[in-house]
């Protein structure tokens, strides 16, 4: 198969693995009429991501190939790479993506414009597996540019390094290490599920309670827990906030807006009414509960 062929049949597995590492949480968890909603973002929400990614990713590693032929580069260990390097490579690509995605999710909610948009996700008052799709596409166009540039500058760099493309081991297409974490718990981050880690394990991978916090309207937990997997960036950023108990957690936006965001047409033109009304106005304020 040549590189093409087999570059496809990679993306392929991987959109497989996504849609798999969806709905085997979505099997364990009834859907309630409020949010039936999120099954018709779902497929094309996982294309458009995946659509997005691999033609940026395709374009920023294209660019670098190019730019290094043009030097007649040389491939700095010519002998190949061996599956050590692989895991490494599976390692700083992934903690790479999550801090994009983690610096991204931040800037949504601190500039009020992508607030505007990104309140789409945050309007659920009851949280499901399938909430995870419950966001606007210009919040996917921001993490799909982010995360792809971020990807093929480090495939190009590691081709530069190896000569080859590096492919880390998978999982039904999925990189193992995000496979194992989606399997294990990732996916009830959207859920009624309350699930800590024992111990220190809170403070290196993102427990489901983590992320129900940060979706929580309660004024303790407005703006915290903006990783997605490792929660160290919360903790370098102090915006790290596990309590011990869900008691005080409340989903939704705490205001009548929630009203604002319960059919496919307002999740997707609300946004846009209202940074036009508020352009108008010029009243556009930053605060999160308005």
């Amino acid at each position: 198969m040549n590189q093409t062929g087999a570059e496809l049949e990679t993306q392929v597995q991987i959109v497989l693995g996504r849609l798999w590492s969806q709905f085997e949480s979505v099997l364990l968890y009834p859907v309630v009429p409020a949010q039936r909603i999120h099954f018709l973002y779902l497929l094309a929400a996982v294309l458009f991501a995946w659509l997005g990614v691999t033609v940026t990713d395709w374009a920023t590693n294209s660019s670098l190939f190019a730019l290094l032929a043009r030097n007649n580069y040389a491939p700095l260990w010519s002998s190949g790479h061996g599956f050590f390097v692989s895991l490494v490579y599976m390692a700083v690509l992934l903690a790479a993506i999550e801090f994009t995605a983690f610096l991204i999710h931040y800037l949504q909610h601190k500039v009020s414009w992508l607030w505007a948009f990104h309140k789409v996700h945050h309007s659920a008052t009851v949280i499901h597996p399938l909430t995870y799709y419950r966001e606007h596409p210009v919040d996917n166009v921001q993490y799909i540019v982010g995360t792809g540039l971020v990807t093929g500058l480090i495939a190009g760099v590691a081709a530069f390094l190896f000569g080859d493309v590096i492919n880390p081991p998978r999982i039904l297409g999925i990189s193992a290490l995000a496979f194992g974490f989606n399997f294990l718990a990732y996916n009830l981050r959207h859920s009624h599920v309350w699930l800590r880690w024992p111990g220190p394990l809170n403070y290196v991978f993102g427990s489901p309670a983590h992320h129900q916090v940060h979706h929580s309207c309660h004024p303790d937990h407005i703006d915290r827990n903006f990783a997605f997997m490792f929660p160290v960036w919360d903790l370098m950023f102090g915006t790290y906030c596990l309590p011990e108990t869900n008691e005080d957690v409340r989903f939704g936006l705490g205001n009548s807006e929630e009203k604002d965001f319960h059919s496919c047409l307002g999740l997707y033109f609300v946004p846009f009414k209202k940074l036009w009304a508020a352009n108008r106005n010029k009243s556009l304020r930053p605060s999160k509960l308005e």
